[in-house]
């Protein structure tokens, strides 16, 4: 699997600074790095608009939505040369807002609930003409822009073609929407509204019903029935969960970030990385019915499945071992680290912010430095590991800088 790289843009031959000091010091200046970044925003509104169905152009758009979440809190000696290789002299499409929503006027103000209803038909309808004359009253209304953002993540919360592409890039974009002014904010939901209704339709799950949970005390752990290829077992856990699938799912993204901790081969590591970021990103949206909820459900599990059966790498700590050390951190007891997932538990699970903060971008210079270019979705991981504690509680939210960590192993 390649790397998303979307190509470099025509119109945009920024003139960068040349050594790390200035870059650095360019960086800092808020109105030259805004306008750095409008630079790559009016790149990915123009391939956006070009090719609203080519997968490869809507994966290189949400990593650089992911890129622009995250460069604000790096140097610039490390964002700038990311712009220089996207932005460079070769021909490419380019595209502003304006461009877009030129010969489109906005519709009069409606109340509130109107609106958001109006919208949901309009977006049925796939008229492209009439949903942007409202997308562009809507924007300038902030409760009305919420209706959009949570009605644009319903219609793609359940799809599961291309690997939950719809459901990625809504979550990408609905994490950059709220910085938008009103011209960006309608030009862009319409585009995801455009690649929503250009992209194949995905396949039908088969949602089977769920049973009343009925332990016997040696169920096989779900992760083992996963590590195992053991299909009774894992759908025994998926239809005892059935009906509470949002819980369900939470658990097969922690399982996941499990199974490429000790997952050995790096082709099903990267397969693995890619249902982490569909099920993050699912996870983020709203859902319209619990019936909703299970056909995702179901349509991630009988995606994971299909990586199932590993063989688990030589020298990995097992979750007691990771889980001790991780308590002992958190409570100033532990050990000063010895390997490389006990440094990363020391820095991130110490409650200090800084210490994470540090860590984080040390990461993101190490592995961009050499081979981020080479590796599928990096800064879509980098965004969602560090954010991913928050889409559910319980024992496991550490795990995900360890997650990061364990897909840019040396």
């Amino acid at each position: 699997m390649s790397s998303p790289d979307p190509e470099p843009t025509s119109r945009l031959r920024p003139r960068l600074p040349g050594s790390a000091s200035e870059q650095d010091s360019c960086w800092a200046d808020p109105q030259a790095a805004n306008s750095f970044r409008l630079d790559l925003w009016h790149a990915i509104l123009g391939r956006w608009q070009a090719y609203p169905d080519d997968v490869a152009v809507l994966e290189g758009v949400v990593e650089q939505l992911s890129w622009l979440q995250e460069a604000p809190s790096m140097a610039g000696s490390w964002a700038l040369p990311w712009l220089e290789r996207w932005l460079g002299p070769s021909r490419a499409e380019t595209a502003t807002a304006a461009e877009i929503i030129a010969h489109h006027h906005a519709d009069r103000a409606l109340p509130l609930d109107m609106e958001g209803e109006e919208f949901g038909r309009r977006l049925a309808a796939r008229d492209p003409d009439a949903l942007m004359s409202l997308l562009l009253s809507m924007a300038e209304d902030e409760r009305a822009r919420e209706l959009v953002v949570a009605g644009l993540g319903l219609s793609m919360a359940a799809d599961a073609e291309a690997g939950g592409l719809r459901c990625r890039l809504a979550a990408a974009w609905a994490a950059q929407a709220a910085t938008l002014d009103n011209q960006d904010f309608a030009a862009s939901a319409w585009l995801l509204a455009r690649s929503h209704w250009s992209l194949p339709a995905s396949c039908a799950v088969v949602v089977p019903e769920s049973v009343s949970p009925s332990s016997t005390g040696d169920e096989k752990p779900l992760l083992e029935s996963l590590r195992q290829r053991d299909l009774p077992a894992f759908m025994q856990h998926l239809r005892a969960m059935g009906d509470q699938p949002l819980a369900a799912l939470r658990q097969l993204f922690l399982s996941t970030g499990l199974a490429i901790l000790e997952c050995a081969e790096d082709a099903q590591r990267r397969e693995l990385a890619r249902l982490y970021l569909w099920m993050g990103s699912s996870l983020q949206l709203p859902h319209r019915s619990r019936q909703q909820s299970r056909r995702l459900l179901f349509g991630i599990a009988a995606a994971l499945f299909t990586q199932a059966g590993w063989q688990r790498l030589d020298g990995v700590p097992s979750f007691r071992e990771v889980q001790s050390y991780g308590e002992a951190v958190r409570a100033g007891t532990a050990g000063p680290p010895t390997h490389p997932w006990q440094s990363c538990l020391a820095a991130t699970q110490d409650g200090q912010p800084e210490h994470e903060a540090r860590w984080w971008q040390h990461r993101a210079l190490q592995y961009a430095a050499s081979s981020a270019c080479e590796r599928p979705y990096f800064f879509a991981l980098w965004h969602m590991a560090k954010t991913a504690g928050a889409l559910g509680g319980g024992p496991l939210t550490w795990i995900h800088p360890l997650v990061f960590q364990a897909l840019h192993r040396p």
